[in-house]
């Protein structure tokens, strides 16, 4: 048929060539792209700890993530997903409510029970040294950074908190390579636990399967299907 043809089929032929690199480079570029999710994965992590009790018993113990290298006191205390009520005050802002306990803002004073004899406020204080101590700072001045720890208490503040930091907070991603060895599983994650030792690939008894580079193993079988299609055509 191509001899009937001539230069036409030639030039037909030279086209679908040219359709065929085309789908060739797109399969590559899907193939080798890298996922979204690995990118947002390598972004550092860094952790503080906020332990916050409420004068009646209660406690909260949390493990606080950021991204950045520090974050202040104040911010620490609004991502930990409990409700807050600050206010403008000489150190910045000042605490007048966390989780319902304390004074409510815009309806009373922040040191709403400090107008007699006794007082009960949050007070705030830094682990520093292996002990609490209170704050000289107020929490939008005080800056923490990866393995910090925080505290409020809601109280007279002559009551240090009861609570230590330590073990509320995994080992985080910033970790030094050294040390995040020893948390590491003796086995691979991607090992199934009944194999004892790693055994050399063998082929699939169904013929072949798609394993990590399953997309890039479409792209020889797409080339394949579309030069023979070609052949065809020139054999017809």
């Amino acid at each position: 048929m191509c001899a009937r043809i001539g230069r036409k089929c030639s030039n037909s032929w030279v086209g679908l060539h040219a359709v065929a690199l085309l789908a060739l480079s797109a399969l590559l570029a899907a193939a080798l792209r890298p996922p979204a999710s690995r990118a947002a994965a390598q972004e550092p992590q860094h952790a503080a700890v906020l332990i916050v009790e409420y004068g009646d018993g209660r406690t909260d113990a949390l493990c606080v993530s950021f991204a950045e290298e520090s974050i202040s006191g104040a911010e620490l205390l609004l991502r930990s997903g409990l409700e807050v009520g600050l206010e403008p005050g000489g150190l910045g802002v000042q605490v007048c409510e966390i989780d319902g306990v304390g004074c409510k803002v815009g309806r009373e004073p922040c040191f709403c029970q400090c107008k007699g004899s006794t007082c009960a406020y949050w007070s705030y204080f830094q682990w520093q040294g292996g002990q609490w101590l209170y704050s000289p700072v107020g929490a939008s001045q005080r800056m923490l950074k990866d393995g910090d720890a925080d505290a409020w208490v809601w109280g007279d503040g002559k009551q240090l908190p009861s609570r230590s930091p330590e073990g509320i907070c995994a080992p985080s991603p910033a970790t030094p390579s050294g040390a995040a060895q020893a948390t590491l599983p003796a086995t691979p994650t991607h090992v199934p636990a009944t194999t004892s030792t790693p055994q050399p690939p063998q082929p699939p008894a169904g013929g072949p399967r798609l394993g990590l580079c399953g997309s890039a193993a479409l792209v020889p079988a797409a080339l394949g299907l579309v030069l023979s299609g070609l052949w065809f055509r020139e054999r017809s």
